[in-house]
């Protein structure tokens, strides 16, 4: 990622652990089972700033064949499979992205830990 938005991350200690965790493994998971943590951020972004998931392949400019190929899949699959692959092609625009959003709907303290979520679900 580019130094100039690593600095912006600096007030979202999980979003830039999580993002750097990603790219570096070329998006795959952290543990097994699970989506990797940045997908799973962003899917709470959505949800938390009202996005549906009819939205995300505008929202993040999709060109029209991942557009297509988001909607083709079920809920948990469009985010393993073409949302992860989006991902990879571009952390920092995604994560730009992710900023304005955060911005746009007032979400200043955003940022949720992802990896007590996993150990809250894998105790149930």
């Amino acid at each position: 990622m580019r130094e100039e938005t690593l600095e912006k991350l600096e007030k979202y200690p999980n979003l830039k652990k999580y993002s750097l965790s990603f790219e570096k493994t070329g998006g795959r998971e952290e543990v097994d089972g699970f989506l990797p943590y940045l997908v799973i951020w962003f899917r709470d972004l959505f949800e938390k700033a009202g996005i549906d998931d009819s939205e995300v392949p505008i929202i993040c400019d999709m060109d029209d064949e991942t557009a297509e190929d988001f909607w083709s899949w079920g809920h948990n699959s469009r985010y393993a499979n073409t949302f992860t692959y989006w991902l990879v092609s571009d952390v920092d625009f995604a994560v730009n992205m992710a900023l304005e959003i955060i911005e746009n709907n007032n979400l200043v303290n955003f940022d949720p830990d992802i990896e007590e979520q996993i150990e809250q679900e894998r105790k149930r």
